[in-house]
């Protein structure tokens, strides 16, 4: 492997994970809300499954973003960008659904911990890949 390739190695794996992670989080909202609100302890009364889907195609698709941008780090860096924006942004409706839904407030701890975890190691592979600014 090249140099630039070994200073790249981690955004590209961070990337790849991070998009897998949000298909498979998309996915479980698009077919598998009911179970997957019933693991959590909510019940499976969801009034209107429009919104749940609408989210899990967003997150499939960026998943897809992140996927295919962890092929080429240098030159899709703004999806990199927008994961970390993502991430720390989602902690709003995060803590939004504890106020509103208690029994959810420790899988939703457990999430926005998650995506707080994986913005600054996202952060901090971008820093140490040592990408060139000036290109972006």
């Amino acid at each position: 492997m090249t140099e630039n390739g070994d200073r790249l190695r981690y955004l590209k794996i961070i990337m790849a994970a991070g998009g897998g992670y949000e298909m498979f989080m998309g996915l479980t909202m698009i077919f598998f809300i009911g179970w997957f609100f019933r693991l959590l302890g909510a019940g499976d009364e969801i009034r209107y499954q429009m919104f749940p889907g609408s989210v899990g195609v967003l997150a499939v698709c960026f998943g897809l973003l992140l996927l295919l941008g962890s092929r080429d780090p240098e030159r899709y860096l703004l999806v990199a960008l927008v994961s970390i924006l993502l991430r720390v942004l989602i902690q709003v409706p995060i803590i939004t659904g504890c106020l509103q839904t208690p029994e959810l407030t420790l899988p939703l701890i457990g999430f926005g911990a998650f995506d707080l975890a994986f913005a600054a190691l996202t952060a901090h592979a971008i820093r140490a890949s040592g990408i060139d600014w000036e290109k972006f």
